[in-house]
């Protein structure tokens, strides 16, 4: 019987070890030079890149290790922005591109003729924040007739 051979390019993190050593590396270098952290960072801490990262957390053995490197990154971010620190704009392109956050919002509401239709959810991830502001104000005049 012939062994399955593995294909493809050898594991740059040979063990979980090695590679949680290293992203406990670039976190301590970030905090004593006061640099934010990313996932940017991190891969080029690792001499890797993004969608390696990606690919690593698809590996049953590193996907803990990753998505809790993913975390406490996503966690300064927000933190940073909650206490002005961070760019909001900036802080949540971040959270929207690397950590899946999405804008929502939700309409709960009766039709006009009485009867119980369901939620309505308006997607407002593709309306900028200036055509948005516009909307409010006209509602806003509106509301004041």
């Amino acid at each position: 019987m012939n062994a399955k051979k593995k294909t493809g390019r050898p594991l740059k993190f040979k063990t979980v070890a090695d590679l949680q050593k290293k992203i406990e590396a670039y976190f301590k270098a970030c905090d004593k030079k006061q640099i934010p952290l990313t996932i940017t960072g991190l891969a080029i801490a690792l001499n890797t890149s993004r969608q390696t990262l990606v690919n690593y957390e698809e590996k049953e053995e590193f996907f803990d290790t990753i998505k809790k490197a993913k975390s406490i990154i996503e966690n300064h971010i927000e933190t940073m922005a909650l206490t002005g620190k961070y760019v909001p704009v900036i802080s949540i392109f971040n959270l929207k591109n690397n950590f899946g956050w999405k804008d929502k919002t939700e309409l709960d509401h009766s039709s006009s003729d009485g009867s119980m239709s369901p939620a309505k959810v308006l997607d407002t991830s593709k309306i900028s924040t200036e055509a948005l502001r516009e909307i409010v104000a006209a509602l806003k005049n509106a509301d004041s007739q």
